[in-house]
């Protein structure tokens, strides 16, 4: 049995699965399996893939209909053997060292959860900026709540995928799956779902993985499912009710819960239906509810979030259909 299973799902990237498997197979650590996922792929991707699983008897390679990078790695994670989990994306590459360091650590400290820095690079291998932990070292429970406070809204750092190496009993126990649907951050739910089961958690001075920058990794905000990132916000506050540091840090917690009510209505689509289904989704959750603070806001998201409080619909309905004036008068004279 392996001891290390990597995870990649594969949609499309014909030009790139080719480097980032070539990685895989440079590593200096051995003891592992590649769960290569094919989401449905229309290009080349599924035949580079199989040639590899050709040439290394480590390298296994699944053949699914497309349903999204989340369900696909659902699926990885349901075939893998290793006793740590590593994920990586089909257009990234992993450092060559990570696994024979990065498994030494883990396995030395006895931890749950190892997190390591990385680089993002343009495609000619560039780096272009480079995430770091602000804290280096064992870190408990406790320190990883304050940790998360201190660095997730500022750099992203614990919702990347591939920053991380998980021992699998520690998953296991916090029986978490990826979120099927979203579109953006999905590895945050995911990794809010095993945090709250990490006793011990190390963090490492050594790169893992090198982030491909391109176009494709920029969403159009115009498609963003602002209550689903909201649900996101949630399952964090869960974690750190849980963790017993939820009282320590309400005030930062609830406001970001209170932001996405705001963006969900205020992003939403320009359609009475549809708002009201989010209204009526937000006034009848009493997490949800018990979460917005007005108080803590300006203007026009004061007033939107206050309506909401109050359970205004009719406010609510024409705070945002102002909004709808504005943006109209707005594209006309855009459009001239």
């Amino acid at each position: 049995m392996p001891k290390v299973s990597i995870i990649i799902p594969l949609y499309n990237k014909s030009k790139y699965i080719s480097s980032t498997l070539d990685s895989v197979l440079q590593q200096k650590y051995k003891d592992y399996e590649v769960i290569v996922v094919n989401d449905g792929s229309t290009d080349d991707s599924l035949m580079i893939a199989k040639s590899y699983e050709i040439k290394d008897h480590r390298i296994h390679v699944l053949d699914i209909s497309n349903g999204g990078v989340s369900h696909a790695r659902n699926i990885g994670l349901s075939y893998a053997q290793g006793e740590w989990i590593q994920f990586l994306d089909g257009d990234d590459r992993i450092d060559e060292d990570y696994l024979v360091k990065g498994v030494e650590l883990a396995e030395k400290y006895d931890v749950d959860i190892l997190f390591t820095n990385f680089q993002m690079v343009d495609e000619d291998g560039r780096c272009k900026k480079e995430i770091v932990a602000s804290l280096q070292g064992l870190c408990t429970q406790n320190n990883l709540c304050q940790l998360f406070i201190e660095q997730q809204y500022e750099n992203g750092y614990f919702g990347y995928i591939s920053n991380k190496l998980i021992r699998r009993r520690t998953l296991d126990k916090s029986k978490a799956k990826f979120p099927v649907g979203i579109t953006l951050a999905e590895d945050l739910d995911f990794y809010a779902q095993i945090y709250p089961e990490v006793r011990k958690a190390y963090f490492a001075e050594i790169n893992s993985f090198y982030y491909l920058q391109t176009d494709c990794n920029y969403l159009n905000k115009d498609k963003i499912d602002y209550f689903a990132q909201l649900l996101v916000q949630l399952e964090i506050r869960k974690w750190f009710v849980k963790s017993g540091e939820y009282v320590k840090y309400e005030r930062i917690l609830d406001k970001k819960v209170s932001e996405y009510v705001f963006f969900a209505l205020f992003h939403g689509k320009e359609d009475n239906q549809d708002i009201k289904v989010i209204y009526q989704n937000m006034i009848n959750s009493d997490e949800i509810f018990d979460c917005i603070h007005p108080e803590c806001f300006h203007k026009f998201e004061k007033n939107l979030l206050q309506a909401v409080k109050k359970k205004n619909y009719l406010a609510v309905l024409l705070l945002l259909n102002g909004r709808r004036v504005i943006r109209a008068l707005y594209r006309r004279i855009k459009n001239g």
